[in-house]
């Protein structure tokens, strides 16, 4: 599949991308959906999340666990997978703080 970027997009874009699909539970789902919308690597238009400009909303399997998918272009590429982790680790780091202070 050939991504064709928007005029609006504000990247280069090499015609070629990737994504990440992650499965995790509700509260760590709607808080990388509502921070990953900011980076300027995503193509919201190939990516599963909760936008109505998304290619398509999270899925969830049965035990309730819920799948996002991150596209980006290519061009982007370690930036967004690095993106990704720093972003996980900064939830968990924060939950976990949070956890030991309740």
């Amino acid at each position: 599949m050939e991504h064709k970027p928007s005029p609006d997009e504000g990247l280069e874009s090499s015609g070629k991308w990737g994504y990440l699909q992650l499965l995790m539970d509700i509260d760590f789902a709607e808080w990388m959906n509502e921070t990953v919308r900011y980076c300027d690597w995503l193509l919201l238009d190939m990516s599963q999340l909760w936008d109505d400009r998304a290619w398509q909303l999270p899925g969830v399997t049965e035990d309730e666990r819920f799948v996002l998918t991150f596209a980006w272009d290519s061009s982007s590429w370690p930036r967004s997978a690095e993106e990704i982790c720093e972003l996980i680790e900064h939830y968990h780091k924060h939950t976990i703080v949070n956890v030991h202070y309740q």
